[in-house]
């Protein structure tokens, strides 16, 4: 005769033992809504060019322990959101629909005409951008979220 209680425990380190990659999974999805949520979309010089800001995971199983990275993709476009840009040059070639030869000129352009002098000619310079933290936010309302599923599942599994 065994004892209840025997098998009681044997089941529940059977449970137990996917819990990890199983909290780990639900964890991630909670994120990545958060992300998807938080991003929205990254509007570049032209309009209609809109990049959807998404994160993607990677879930690795060593052993018996699971690991996860979520990342901002685009990457570039997360970080300009998140920490900002500083003063910058545009290059020439970034612009779209002029001659190949005024794209491929000396590092100047025709910033326009001053009075009866002539035309003037000088880089473009972008002013930079400051950062509104959107990662940050990310991680700032996804945490509570993660302990909160650790904890859920943790209980489900030893209550039930």
């Amino acid at each position: 005769m065994t004892d209840p209680g025997v098998i009681y425990l044997r089941r529940l380190a059977d449970r137990v033992a996917d819990l990890p990659h199983a909290t780990l999974v639900d964890a991630v999805e909670d994120v990545k809504a958060v992300a998807n949520a938080a991003g929205g979309s990254f509007t570049r010089a032209r309009p209609g060019h809109a990049y959807p800001l998404r994160a993607h995971d990677r879930i690795v199983d060593r052993g018996t322990e699971s690991f996860a990275r979520i990342q901002g993709v685009p990457v570039g476009f997360w970080s300009i959101l998140t920490y900002g840009s500083t003063e910058h040059r545009i290059p020439l070639g970034a612009s779209a629909g002029r001659s190949r030869a005024r794209r491929n000129a000396k590092g100047r352009r025709l910033l326009g005409f001053q009075g009866g002098t002539g035309a003037a000619y000088g880089p473009v310079v972008h002013h930079g951008a400051t950062g509104r933290g959107t990662w940050d936010r990310v991680v700032a309302n996804a945490t509570p979220l993660v302990l909160d599923r650790f904890a859920d599942n943790v209980d489900r599994v030893v209550i039930s």
